[in-house]
C-alpha cells in the first residue's frame, strides 16, 4: 500500500513539474503572425521546422525559398532554386 501511495505522489510531481517549467514547448518557439512575400508570388510549399519557417514561392518563371525565423520574423535565408 505504502509503495502504491509512494508511486501516485511521485506521479503526480512529475506531472506538476512539467506543468511549471519554462519552457512552453514547440509552440514558444513560433511568435510571428506574418512575413511579407514579394508581389506577385504564389506559394508552392510551406514548412516548419526547429523555429524556422521555410516557404517556398514562384515569382514569374522563378521558384524561390525564403527561411525565416519563427520567433523573430528576421530572413535566416533566401535563394533561388535553378534548372538544370
Amino acid at each position: 500500500m505504502l509503495v502504491l501511495l509512494c508511486g501516485f505522489i511521485a506521479i503526480g510531481g512529475a506531472l506538476v513539474y512539467r506543468a511549471l517549467r519554462d519552457d512552453a514547448g514547440p509552440a514558444a518557439r513560433y511568435q510571428i503572425e506574418s512575413m511579407t512575400l514579394p508581389a506577385g508570388a504564389t506559394i508552392v510549399s510551406t514548412s516548419v521546422a526547429e523555429g524556422l519557417v521555410t516557404v517556398t514561392y514562384r515569382l514569374e518563371q522563378a521558384t524561390e525559398v525564403r527561411i525565416v525565423d519563427g520567433k523573430t520574423g528576421e530572413t535566416v535565408a533566401e535563394f533561388a532554386i535553378a534548372n538544370e
